[in-house]
């Protein structure tokens, strides 16, 4: 089973190039920036030629445009502030060969200001990210956008890291 990557970038420089590095296990990387003023699309642009410049500010229908866009059987949405651990590419790697579930969930350790947020709802913070592509009907809602598919969501174990608001200023951009 092949798998791509589908990634939404805006102004994210200082993070898509260690996002596009863990990736090199994919069939398919494609990047969808939407807008950037920064070097963003000069760096996707060293780890695929799948970069797709977008007006659209819409975070749902930019992933259901990325779904279309995409060559694979399943689809594997990050952001750019997003890794994945080993463990956890090594479980996508199984659960893809033989699986009954449409789209699965990662847990989502949520890293604030360089520290881990545990307590308060934050952990585990599933979030939807892998999904059969021929299951995936579109994504809703402008933002914090949900996924509607065709069958059931699974759960992996292994989770990926998000580094949301690595300083002040990132935080109140957010």
């Amino acid at each position: 089973m092949s798998i791509s990557a589908l990634i939404l970038a805006k102004n994210e420089e200082e993070m898509i190039e260690d996002c596009l590095k863990q990736l090199d296990f994919l069939d398919e990387i494609i990047v969808l920036d939407t807008g950037s003023k920064d070097r963003t699309i000069d760096i996707a642009k060293k780890y695929t030629k799948s970069v797709i410049k977008s007006s659209v500010s819409d975070f749902d229908k930019n992933r259901t445009a990325l779904a279309r866009m995409a060559k694979s059987d399943w689809l594997l949405y990050l952001d750019a502030d997003e890794r994945l651990t080993q463990e956890l590419i090594t479980e996508i790697r199984q659960v893809i060969n033989k699986s009954d579930y449409s789209a699965f969930n990662f847990p989502r350790k949520n890293i604030i200001l360089g520290k881990w947020l545990r307590h308060g709802g934050w952990w585990p913070d599933y979030v939807p990210r892998l999904f059969k592509k021929s299951k995936l009907i579109e994504w809703r809602g402008r933002v914090h956008e949900s996924p509607r598919i065709e069958g059931d969501f699974g759960y992996l174990k292994n989770p990926m890291t998000h580094y949301t608001a690595r300083d002040l200023g990132k935080m109140f951009e957010k």
